[in-house]
């Protein structure tokens, strides 16, 4: 997630969150897991990838 950072990759950094919330997720944190889809969708929704972000609404959404 580094080098995507560092290049302002933002389809990269949003799935990077993705994976992040995943990792939370299996962990149990919910509420750490929900910021990080959070952050992963609104990073998603600036660069027009609306499909990958329903996506990952569909499977991870935590409410």
């Amino acid at each position: 997630m580094h080098i995507a950072l560092n290049l302002k990759d933002v389809h990269w950094i949003a799935l990077g969150y993705k994976y992040l919330a995943l990792y939370h997720q299996a962990k149990g944190n919910l509420d750490m897991s929900k910021a990080f889809l959070d952050k992963s969708s609104e990073l998603l929704a600036t660069i027009g990838e609306l499909a990958v972000k329903r996506k990952i609404h569909k499977y991870l959404y935590l409410e």
